[in-house]
C-alpha cells in the first residue's frame, strides 16, 4: 500500500505540494489537485473582468461605510457590531444600482443618490439591525413608533435627538452636528415629530439623522436604556 509522508516547518502539514492543495475537512485530510485561479489571472485575465469590477465597487463601498460609521460612532449601538457593518454594506451596495451614468465597476454612490428611487430606498433606514423603533408617515406628518412588547417595565419615556451629517463621498470625510435630546413621556405607541430644517452643504450630501431610545426614571433622573435597543434612522438627505 502506498504511503504519503507530509512534512513541513515545525511539524505542520503544508497547505500546498506542487499542484496539490491540502486541507482538513472534519476528521479527514483532503488532498486534491489545484483547480483554482491565481492572483495574476484574477488581476489580468478577461474572464475575471466582472470579478474585478465587483471587487472594485465592494472595496469602495466598504471604505465608505467605515467612514460613515466612524462619524456616527457616538450614536450607533455598541452591540452586534458585525451585523450592523454587514447590513450597511449591503444597503450601500444596493444603492449603486441607481447610478445609471457610470459603467459597472466605476459607479458612484453620490450619483446614485440623485435618483428618486434611491431616496425612497434609503429613507427611514435604521443603522441598528436589532432596532425596535420604526418611522411612518401619516397625512404628511412623521411619527416614531414601537411595539408595546418592546418597552421594558421601568421605561417611562422616549428620547429623540436630531443630528445633521455632512458627508463628502469623494474624500470620505464629514462632520456631524447634534441637537439636544427631546424627552417625551410614554402616552402612546406613536409620537409625532417635528422635522428640523435641512440645509445643503457647499459640497457633498447632507443627511438628517434621528436617534431614538427609551429612557427610565431612576433616583430623580432620566437615564437612557440599553444601547442595543436604540434606533438610528436616516430620515432624509439633500445636496
Amino acid at each position: 500500500m502506498a504511503r504519503i509522508l507530509l512534512t513541513g516547518d515545525e511539524g505542520k502539514i503544508p497547505k500546498r505540494i506542487d499542484n496539490y492543495v491540502i486541507y482538513k475537512l472534519d476528521d479527514a485530510l483532503i488532498i486534491r489537485a489545484n483547480s483554482g485561479f491565481t492572483s495574476s489571472e484574477l488581476k489580468n485575465h478577461p474572464k475575471y473582468a466582472n470579478c474585478r469590477k465587483n471587487a472594485s465597487e465592494f472595496g469602495k463601498i466598504s471604505k465608505t461605510g467605515k467612514a460613515i460609521r466612524i462619524l456616527l460612532a457616538d450614536l450607533l449601538p455598541k452591540e452586534n457590531n458585525l451585523a450592523l457593518v454587514n447590513q450597511l454594506t449591503k444597503k450601500l451596495r444596493a444603492l449603486l444600482d441607481f447610478d445609471l451614468i457610470h459603467a459597472k465597476g466605476e459607479r458612484i454612490l453620490q450619483e446614485a443618490l440623485l435618483h428618486t428611487n434611491a431616496r425612497t430606498a434609503l429613507r427611514f433606514y435604521d443603522f441598528n439591525p436589532n432596532g425596535i423603533f420604526y418611522l411612518t408617515n401619516k397625512e404628511n406628518d412623521l411619527y416614531v413608533g414601537f411595539e408595546a412588547s418592546s418597552c421594558k417595565q421601568n421605561d417611562n419615556s422616549v428620547g429623540m435627538r436630531w443630528h445633521t451629517m455632512h458627508f463628502d463621498f469623494e474624500t470620505l470625510t464629514g462632520v456631524v452636528n447634534s441637537e439636544v435630546w427631546q424627552i417625551k413621556l410614554l402616552q402612546s405607541h406613536e409620537i409625532a415629530l417635528q422635522l428640523p430644517e435641512l440645509k445643503s452643504a457647499s459640497h457633498g450630501v447632507t443627511f438628517s439623522i434621528l436617534e431614538v431610545q427609551f429612557f427610565r426614571a431612576e433616583e430623580g433622573s432620566l437615564l437612557p436604556d440599553a444601547l442595543g435597543l436604540k434606533s438610528v434612522f436616516i430620515v432624509d438627505y439633500t445636496f
